[in-house]
């Protein structure tokens, strides 16, 4: 490992309270300021420190290991990192080089996921951009695969670890339930939507007295509270 002078970590900014990922063999990545940071977690020492960012970094995510990998075709350990102007890196931590650098405006990046399920290419980032975009990217050409835009503000998103075409993004009020997705090309609908809603609280003063009631038996939390939380399939928000 070629290791590189390192920068001594220092207090972590808010916008970095979402940037660290484990990776193989036992190493801790995050975001400290504008720089990424590595850890080995068995002697707790910095290893690594990774300087491009000229944004706080907000998130990191460590590429798949577990794929056939020999003398001759390596696996290296490379790590994603993006920051708060839309900036993605990734890195070959060994040799703490960049590999690739990529952007898609200037708004922070919300999330990013490894696609580990198809051994097509293990160069495949999907990448959350705000407001509403879903891109893939080519992280060894730094190119864009496809993008899709969807209706509603997207806040995060998560992959079904048993099915690789299922994709679920969360929105303001609503989930959106993704089930075509896909490396060749981008998904065709905007997703199956539920939005989360409250029925009405009970207004009688019987029911207050009731719920009051339920919360002390509850610690504080009314008795049967997520009862009354339900998931409403629809195009439009219920009234």
């Amino acid at each position: 490992m070629n290791v590189v002078p390192k920068t001594i970590g220092g207090i972590l900014h808010n916008l970095n309270k979402n940037a660290s990922d484990w990776g193989w063999p036992s190493l801790l990545a995050y975001g400290c300021q504008t720089s990424v940071v590595v850890v080995d977690t068995k002697t707790v020492q910095i290893i690594q420190t990774l300087e491009k960012h000229k944004s706080h970094v907000t998130r990191v995510k460590w590429a798949r290991e577990n794929y056939h990998h020999t003398i001759e075709a390596p696996y290296t350990l490379r790590l994603a990192s993006a920051d708060n102007s839309g900036h993605i890196i990734v890195w070959d931590v060994s040799e703490a080089s960049e590999r690739s650098s990529f952007s898609e405006g200037n708004k922070p990046v919300l999330e990013m996921e490894w696609l580990s399920t198809q051994d097509a290419s293990h160069d495949l980032l999907v990448a959350l951009h705000p407001p509403y975009s879903v891109i893939l990217w080519n992280v060894a050409t730094g190119t864009k695969l496809w993008k899709k835009t969807f209706t509603d503000n997207i806040l995060s998103m998560t992959f079904d670890p048993f099915e690789p075409t299922n994709l679920t993004l969360l929105g303001n009020d609503c989930i959106l339930f993704v089930n075509d997705f896909s490396i060749a090309k981008a998904p065709s609908s905007n997703g199956r939507k539920f939005y989360i809603t409250c029925p009405s609280s009970i207004s009688s003063s019987s029911g207050s007295n009731s719920a009051s009631t339920g919360e002390k038996k509850n610690g504080g939390k009314p008795k049967g509270a997520l009862r009354r939380v339900r998931l409403l399939v629809g195009d439009s928000k219920p009234k």
